[in-house]
């Protein structure tokens, strides 16, 4: 049986220079990562590139290898819409014959289990759809409930 770490994940937060899970709201997109750039901690939601391992209140989700990559790539975004056509380019660029519903699919696929861990979650606050465009990673401070670190 294989355990997995799911502690918080520590790094030395670049708003303040302390070392926490960064909970600033003016930085909770993407905040902070390691001196790698692999660990990106936007509050409630970790994504560790190095241990491909991204946890939601402290929980691991069950991601799949494309999963990941998208959700990865997102969160490294800061911000930043994506189109679909780059999402394919970057995560699928291995694999022919893809539609770009096929991102749709994964998208929904993520926001689920973030919903899953908290129904009462809204799975496209974290991953906002930008009509006719692309996704964006989007944590807005307020619907997280994050307190400013002192």
């Amino acid at each position: 049986m294989t355990t997995v770490d799911l502690r918080p994940l520590r790094h030395t937060c670049t708003t303040c220079g302390d070392t926490h899970v960064c909970m600033d709201p003016n930085t909770a997109i993407a905040a902070a990562s390691d001196e790698n750039g692999s660990l990106i901690d936007a509050g409630r939601l970790v994504v560790d590139g190095a241990r491909r391992l991204a946890t939601f209140d402290g929980r691991a989700l069950a991601l799949k290898k494309r999963e990941f990559d998208l959700l990865w790539s997102l969160a490294r975004a800061d911000g930043r819409v994506l189109t679909r056509a780059y999402l394919l380019d970057t995560v699928w660029a291995d694999a022919l014959g893809v539609l770009d519903r096929t991102v749709d699919v994964h998208i929904r696929r993520i926001r689920a289990q973030l919903e899953s861990i908290d129904a009462r979650l809204d799975g496209g606050a974290v991953i906002a759809t930008v009509h006719g465009v692309g996704y964006r990673f989007d944590v807005p401070a307020a619907h997280w409930g994050l307190a400013a670190v002192a």
